[in-house]
This record gives C-alpha cells, structure tokens and sequence, in this order.
C-alpha cells in the first residue's frame, strides 16, 4: 500500500511588497497564503512557515512571480511532488467589494 501524504498552511499572513501599482510594490499590501505540499519525505511544517515567509520577501510585480519564488525555495529545501500555492490580496489599490482578490499556481514534479 501507498501512502500520500500533504503537509499544509492555511492562512499564512505575509505583508507582500507585489503589485502592478507602485504603491503595491513599495508599500505593500497584506495577504493570505495557503500552502500544500506533497513530498517523498518528511516536512516540518514549521521550517515550511519559515521558508514561505522569507521567500515572499522582495519586491514582485506580478503574484504568479511571487508564489514562483515560494515555490522555487520549497522545492531547494525538499523533494517535492506537488506543491499548491494560493495567495489572497485582502487590501487592493482600488475601490472594490471584495473579501480577496488573487492567484493560485501548482507545479507537480516526478
């Protein structure tokens, strides 16, 4: 038998410096990211919180850039299969009646 197994984070908030607006990217804004990793091996859930926080550090133009950078120090740290990312903007530069506005990605490897 064959046994899966995902480590996740729901929830992570991160103060992002990603946008398309220049205020975005120098100001930042407060986000929301779930993460859901499945591995060949162990994950420690909290080295992935802290591997998340700090490669959402910088400055992006684009979220996909963003979860991109996550998702390349996720996969430089464990050998991963799946890796699912979404990141939710609660603050936008724009009037709006939105909860969130954003991306989510997914890279599956061997």
């Amino acid at each position: 038998m064959q046994v899966k197994t995902k480590v996740f984070l729901k929830g992570v908030k991160v103060h992002v410096n990603c946008g398309v607006y220049r205020d975005e990217r120098s100001i930042g804004v407060d986000a929301k990211m779930d993460v859901e990793v499945e591995s060949v091996g162990f994950v420690d859930y909290e080295e992935l919180y802290r591997t998340v926080r700090e490669a959402s550090r910088g400055e992006f133009e684009y979220v996909e850039n963003l979860l991109e950078s996550v998702a390349a120090a996720v996969m430089k740290r464990w050998k991963v299969k799946v890796i699912k990312l979404r990141l939710s903007k609660l603050s936008l530069p724009f009037e709006n009646f939105l909860e969130a506005a954003g991306v989510e990605m997914e890279w599956k490897g061997d």
